[in-house]
C-alpha cells in the first residue's frame, strides 16, 4: 500500500504531466483528487464536502479563466 506522501506526490507528477500535454480535464480531475486525499490525510472531511457543495462554481471558474500554459 502506498504511503500518503508518496501518493500525493505521484498524483503532482501526474498533473505535471498533463499540464504539458494540456491536459485540461485530466488536469482538473487529478487535482480535485489531490485535493480530497488532503482532506482524508488531514481527517477532515468537512473541508471536502464544503468543496464538493460548491464544486460548480469552481468548475465554472476554472473552465472559464484564461490559461498561460
Amino acid at each position: 500500500m502506498m504511503n500518503s506522501s508518496t501518493s500525493l506526490e505521484q498524483n503532482l507528477n501526474q498533473q505535471r504531466t498533463a499540464v504539458e500535454r494540456q491536459q485540461l480535464t485530466d488536469f482538473f480531475q487529478l487535482d480535485d483528487e489531490f485535493h480530497q486525499k488532503l482532506s482524508q490525510i488531514a481527517d477532515c472531511q468537512l473541508a471536502w464536502d464544503t468543496v464538493e457543495n460548491i464544486k460548480a462554481t469552481i468548475d465554472r471558474v476554472r473552465y472559464m479563466s484564461p490559461r498561460s500554459w
